[in-house]
């Protein structure tokens, strides 16, 4: 799968750091998910949209500074 493709359908750019922080992200997640049910959402594509890309998105209507965390 093409990461930044992906980003990009939501008009998303990502720099060559981003993208392998989210790559490590999603393996991370794959790897713990598979023992501790983090989320039902199970496919690569699916954690993409419905977890990175939707907890971006809060970035195009608020100002937001420092560390963040998306619960």
């Amino acid at each position: 799968m093409n990461l930044s493709s992906l980003f990009a359908s939501y008009n998303w750019t990502l720099s060559v750091s981003e993208e392998a922080l989210f790559r490590k992200f999603l393996e991370l997640f794959i790897a713990y998910n598979a023992h501790v049910n983090l989320s039902a959402i199970r496919d690569e594509e699916g954690i993409i949209i419905k977890h990175f890309i939707d907890s971006l998105a809060v970035l195009r209507a608020v100002n937001l500074e420092g560390k963040i965390l998306d619960i």
